[in-house]
């Protein structure tokens, strides 16, 4: 009797730990077949471990059993996983590069109205943040890849940054005088 127990007890176990698979589901739905984990959602999604710094990153203790390891690095903005003894970044969400050149008049009269400023626009921008110089107005488009501005009565720089998600880009400049008007 011993023996009957101590095989069936070693089945069980040699079975439950082969066959090993979990689902997380709310309705209790089984695992699908090909998974060693199946996570079962129409309204939640799966939140990767979020590590501070690349300091803290580095200080995972990481070794050939961490091949695959996933994080995302909240100071690089990127999930990043562990192959082959070191970090490598899968995607990054990236802040946008420099607007193109701004196209409009470099020289204008004093309070000329109806002056347009423009840059291409980029699908991965989501605004553009505009600024004039002092005593100028921007009468129309702020946010958008193109203003319509009055001017005022001296010259400055006309200034645009992109910006999406993930941040702000370097500012994009165009240097405008103003000629009196006699």
């Amino acid at each position: 009797m011993k023996k009957l127990t101590l095989i069936t007890f070693l089945s069980f176990f040699y079975l439950t730990t082969v066959n090993c698979q979990v689902s997380v589901s709310s309705e209790g739905v089984a695992p699908h077949p090909a998974a060693s984990l199946d996570l079962i959602s129409t309204d939640k999604g799966l939140l990767i471990p979020r590590i501070e710094t690349t300091a803290d990153r580095n200080s995972i203790p990481a070794d050939e059993f961490s091949e695959s390891l996933l994080i995302f690095n909240m100071q690089t903005k990127c999930f990043e996983t562990y192959i082959q003894g070191d970090w490598y970044p899968i995607w990054c969400c990236d802040a946008p590069e420099k607007p193109g050149e701004i196209q409009g008049d470099e020289t204008v009269c004093e309070n000329e109205t109806g002056l347009v400023y423009s840059i291409d626009d980029d699908p991965e921008e989501d605004s553009y943040s505009w600024t004039v110089p002092t005593g100028w107005s921007v009468t129309s488009g702020q946010n958008t890849n193109e203003i319509t501005v009055t001017a005022g009565t001296s010259g400055g720089d006309i200034s645009v940054t992109a910006e999406n998600a993930c941040g702000e880009s370097p500012e994009r400049t165009l240097n405008v005088t103003v000629e009196s008007e006699s």
